[in-house]
């Protein structure tokens, strides 16, 4: 009997409209109390206060309603990721983690790969000094993925590991990636061969500097 009342007053414009209107009340009330549990969940994670975390809570509201991520808590989770790998740090405006859950966001999803392993591979190109800033370490993912560095699935894991020995070789991410690229390419079997690779050319690089060295000191 409820079923079919509520389902008569529905067919009158004027009831249905205040029926409609309740559940859109109800719905925003239960998001809200999921949003607070989202804020005291982050704040718990990261240690941030009140403040800061509710700061964080709506950037991640307002990038959800623009479509990126699965929800408002999930948003969260990016950013606290992001903060993890060193991408955002606790003074970020509302744009900037905006643009970071965002960026991420719609890196993974072109990727195809989950938002931590990126973060990792992007905080790593990062304070190696192999990408300038966020937004370059995500350009050097994408293009790397366009082109075929990641067919073996494991662009991210590489990044996220060698990048201190591509460094050490004086090579960018631009062309440490293309390094892996043109490996692939030529008969390898993952993008981690190519890296270890060029991992062991710089070891050898080191011996031969260091042979040099002790000889100089000899003569």
């Amino acid at each position: 009997m409820g079923k079919a009342l509520i389902a008569a007053l529905v067919a009158v414009p004027v009831a249905g409209a205040v029926l409609g209107l309740g559940a859109a009340i109800t719905r925003g009330v239960v998001e809200g109390f999921q949003a607070d549990a989202g804020r005291d969940l982050f704040s718990a994670r990261t240690g941030l206060d009140e403040a800061t975390a509710r700061r964080f809570g709506r950037a991640a509201g307002e990038s959800y309603a623009d479509a990126w991520g699965e929800s408002i808590e999930a948003n969260m989770e990016t950013a606290r990721v992001a903060m993890e790998q060193g991408l955002l740090d606790r003074d970020a405006t509302i744009a900037d983690i905006e643009h970071v859950i965002s960026a991420l966001s719609g890196v993974t999803e072109i990727m195809q790969v989950d938002i931590p392993g990126a973060a990792r591979a992007a905080g790593q190109m990062v304070r190696t000094g192999m990408a300038r800033d966020f937004d370059h370490a995500m350009d050097i993912l994408v293009a790397g993925y366009q082109n075929g560095a990641n067919a073996s699935d494991d662009l991210l894991d590489t990044l996220e590991e060698y990048p201190t020995h591509f460094r050490d070789l004086g090579l960018s991410g631009e062309e440490a990636t293309g390094l892996l690229i043109q490996g692939l390419e030529g008969g390898a079997f993952n993008a981690d061969k190519v890296a270890d690779a060029l991992k062991e050319l710089t070891i050898r690089v080191k011996d031969l500097d260091d042979q040099a060295a002790g000889d100089a000191l000899r003569e």
